[in-house]
């Protein structure tokens, strides 16, 4: 499901919310999010505390009163709590997104005719299930080599050349396919640990 999201209140600062959205408080700066919960529990019965984003030094509390929030808001907002470390917290309003109602669903096609693309055909249940949990096991156990900004797994030569790794008959792309063809032709042998 992932972790709820929250905004700023449209009308500004001087609309009020249940949901508080607290910086300078979490579990990356030591605060268990139990521990946050207790503190802010002493101004009302607390439903929930949450990550405000993956920083892990800020946080939503969500009361069920917006009575308990307004109170919880005043008296610790810029001020040192000791019962969090002495932190000094930065609190505003925050409200419920509600998730996206946008249809990204993809179409199924169970014909090769409906995807109206000339030479293409399709080969039902050509992986069996067994075939697809190896599969997935053999992907999920290779190494991956972490790069700036992505995680990659490089299947067949990889010494740097780009226009080697295409040559290889089990680059990235066709790695499954490989597999289950020589499978096919020979299936006391074939797995893809034998690649």
């Amino acid at each position: 499901m992932g972790v709820p999201r929250f905004i700023r209140p449209k009308g500004g600062e001087g609309e009020s919310s249940p949901n508080l959205y607290v910086a300078n408080c979490g579990p990356a700066v030591g605060l268990s999010f139990d521990t946050i919960a207790s503190v802010f529990g002493t101004y009302g019965e607390v439903k929930g505390v949450y990550a405000a984003d993956e920083s892990g030094t800020r946080v939503i509390v969500s009361y069920f009163e917006q009575s308990s929030a307004h109170t919880a808001l005043k008296t610790l907002d810029g001020r040192t709590c000791p019962d969090l470390g002495g932190r000094s917290l930065h609190i505003r309003y925050s409200v419920f997104q509600p998730p996206s109602q946008t249809n990204v669903s993809v179409p199924v096609f169970l014909a090769a005719s409906e995807l109206r693309i000339p030479g293409i055909f399709l080969m039902h249940d050509f992986v069996t299930f067994e075939e697809e949990e190896e599969l997935l096991a053999a992907v999920d156990g290779m190494p991956w080599q972490t790069l700036a900004r992505r995680r990659v797994q490089h299947y067949g030569n990889n010494d740097g050349d780009a226009h080697k790794v295409f040559d290889q008959m089990h680059t990235s792309h066709s790695f499954g396919y490989y597999w289950i063809s020589k499978r096919r032709l020979n299936p006391t042998t074939a797995t893809p640990a034998s690649l």
